[in-house]
């Protein structure tokens, strides 16, 4: 029998991204969630799943019009997020697979929040699908830059950059898309209650363009210095 202060305890806030919603609100409201699936005996990848039909169930209700539910659905997937770690370090029984799965559903989810948001105001605003989907897009591009980069980045040569380049990249790689995170988040019911989810989607859409121009460039610039290495090329028949 698991206890709250056993999961408390395992949990490393030194590991925790520097973002508040996280730290203050969404971690302290897993842990009853935690106790209580983690004494019937739920796996880490199994709370997982429960993150994907709560997903799931609340996209269905925006579908069907029941737009408050649906969100409030959307912010306890979000709890959800943290529920699965939690499990896994108090059981000791992380996985890479966990891991992986866990951020997979993250850029599923971050790619089409966007698309739902519109859908609940596509009757009344025309066009502001498309305008949806190019916010998706950019979201789904700077992904990819990112994960791009990180895939290739172990074959990097030694570089010594300056100290100003250090510190943008220090906030561009740990703490531009979190601060982003939090803000996004803690704005997004506000705007809901003064019924501007038309002005929140265009946010999203300028946002995300940014941060495709940005981390391309960054990414463009770092890995001409540090990967602008020789690389014997082969070819399979």
């Amino acid at each position: 029998m698991y206890k709250i202060k056993d999961i408390i305890k395992s949990q490393d806030y030194s590991k925790v991204p520097s973002n508040f919603l996280f730290k203050y609100l969404f971690i302290p409201l897993a842990w009853p969630l935690t106790f209580i699936l983690i004494n019937l005996g739920v796996s880490p990848n199994q709370a997982t799943y429960i993150r994907i039909i709560i997903h799931l169930i609340a996209y269905l209700f925006i579908l069907i019009g029941s737009f408050i539910t649906g969100y409030i659905l959307i912010y306890l997937a979000i709890i959800f997020d943290c529920v699965d770690g939690q499990i896994a370090r108090t059981k000791n029984n992380a996985t890479y697979f966990g891991k992986f799965l866990d951020g997979w559903i993250d850029c599923i989810f971050e790619v089409s929040f966007v698309i739902f948001i519109a859908l609940t105001i596509s009757q009344q605003e025309e066009g502001i699908i498309n305008i949806a989907l190019l916010a998706s897009l950019m979201n789904a591009l700077y992904w990819i830059t990112l994960l791009r980069f990180s895939i290739i980045k172990e074959n990097k040569k030694k570089y010594k950059f300056n100290k100003i380049a250090k510190q943008i990249s220090e906030l561009l790689d740990k703490k531009l898309l979190v601060y982003w995170f939090d803000i996004k988040y803690f704005i997004f019911p506000f705007f809901i209650i003064f019924n501007k989810e038309k002005e929140f989607i265009y946010l999203l859409l300028i946002a995300n363009s940014i941060f495709f121009l940005v981390y391309s460039l960054q990414k463009m610039y770092i890995g001409y210095l540090v990967l602008n290495v020789h690389k014997i090329s082969s070819t399979s028949k």
